[in-house]
């Protein structure tokens, strides 16, 4: 007797693709950084990683992550004619390491060797609720810290608070004492009675 056989199963299709070689490695990563972002650029991938010619290049992955012994993670792409990517989502005045790689246009893309890590340090917080209290002698200075129990990479190297002064109101400030990291106040003392005083503070951190 035959065998008994069943009706087809569903049909699929798939396709191996032509070209297996991954775009070379990503170099010239590069950075900036301004209150509340990181700006990342780079060299243009024209290679693969056999030094053939790149033909197919279809963008870039970005990626970040907070320790050295962490894992990555992809925190944006762009594509294959942009070299620059804008982080604003990194936390301020902290430590992050950056990584960019490049893939190409095949149905199930090729992805580079990531580039050499770069250490990147945020610009601090800008601190908030400053505000003056006179009294017969000094103007004390009370504000916010910039730093939270509640999250401790935010303003993970936060070294200290810079206190300006003026004479002229939201210009010519003069730098006139530092305060620690822990402290949220400052004691101006060397004020004149019958001057008014404008007052900003700035964060710091701890880069050379």
């Amino acid at each position: 007797m035959a065998f008994l056989e069943s009706k087809y199963s569903n049909q699929v299709s798939a396709m191996r693709d032509a070209d297996l070689l991954a775009p070379a490695q990503v170099t010239g990563l590069d950075f900036t950084v301004e209150q509340g972002r990181v700006n990342l650029s780079w060299t243009a991938v024209t290679t693969n990683a056999d030094s053939s010619e790149l033909s197919d290049l279809s963008g870039y992955k970005i990626y970040r992550k907070a320790n050295a012994g962490d894992a990555f993670s992809l925190v944006g792409s762009v594509a294959g004619d942009e070299l620059t990517f804008v982080d604003t989502t990194a936390k301020d005045g902290a430590s992050f390491i950056y990584a960019v790689s490049a893939f190409d246009g095949e149905p199930t893309p090729n992805e580079g060797e990531k580039s050499a890590d770069l250490g990147v340090k945020t610009v601090p917080s800008v601190p908030t609720d400053l505000s003056a209290a006179a009294t017969e002698r000094s103007i004390n200075l009370n504000w916010l810290s910039v730093k939270s129990e509640a999250d401790l990479k935010l303003n993970e190297n936060l070294a200290g608070y810079n206190v300006y002064r003026s004479e002229v109101d939201g210009s010519g400030y003069e730098k006139i004492g530092v305060a620690a990291p822990e402290e949220t106040t400052f004691e101006d003392s060397s004020v004149v009675g019958g001057t008014t005083y404008f007052y900003v503070i700035t964060a710091f951190d701890n880069s050379l």
